[in-house]
């Protein structure tokens, strides 16, 4: 039998080496408590892991890690085995041959850590005065800034571009901008759980409306 979460082997009733169990479970509250990992672009095992050493497996795992893709791979000495443990959705690791956190986004390790990218427009959204819709994440933080405008605007709920897995907000987030060529116009832009970027609540759509993302900020 395994916990649920974090599949960590239970003891059951007159077990014979209980101490085995036991320390297998130690051994992996020890690696989630630690959060270090010391590469996570390495596919085949390390031929002399130290004591203690994690990774993440990346795919596709060769070797003693084949079928372990993404999963954290630790080493103990002790059993001269490697134990693998199922990142769950959220899970945070410090890749120190990085220096930067990545969180499993449930389907990849994604940085936490990011430089400036664009944000691809949907529909008939575009680029205004040259600022360039862009996103970029910070410690479990995402930042937005920028602006776009949609000539063609006519009704609310229009996707204006979708956020990457592991870089959207854990539940729907609204931020208040301006915009409107003739008549200035309050809007709301909402961003859902699954990333998707709408324009709703506007006052009036005359002409272009022009969306201000700078200073949009929401934790993940």
């Amino acid at each position: 039998m395994t916990t649920v979460k974090l599949a960590m082997p239970e003891l059951s009733v007159s077990q014979a080496g209980k101490e085995i169990t036991h320390n297998q479970a130690l051994a992996i509250i020890d690696q989630l408590l630690a959060k270090t990992v010391v590469d996570k672009d390495l596919s085949t095992p390390p031929g002399s892991p130290a004591d203690g050493a994690c990774y993440i497996v990346k795919a596709t795992g060769l070797a003693a890690w084949a079928g372990y893709d993404n999963k954290l791979a630790f080493w103990l000495t002790a059993v001269n085995a490697w134990t693998f443990i199922t990142p769950t959705d959220g899970m945070r690791m410090w890749v120190t041959d990085e220096d930067i956190w990545y969180q499993w986004s449930g389907t990849a390790w994604v940085p936490d850590l990011t430089v400036w990218a664009n944000l691809t427009l949907t529909g008939s959204w575009a680029v205004s005065g040259g600022l360039t819709p862009q996103w970029r994440r910070i410690n479990g933080v995402v930042y937005l800034r920028g602006k776009a405008q949609h000539a063609t605007f006519a009704s609310n709920n229009t996707a204006a571009f979708t956020l990457a897995s592991g870089s959207r907000p854990g539940q729907t987030s609204d931020f208040y901008t301006l915009g409107g060529a003739t008549n200035v116009t309050a809007a709301k832009v909402s961003i859902t759980t699954g990333g998707v970027a709408t324009l709703n609540d506007l006052v009036t759509a005359s002409g272009t409306v022009y969306v201000n993302l700078n200073n949009i900020i929401f934790p993940i």
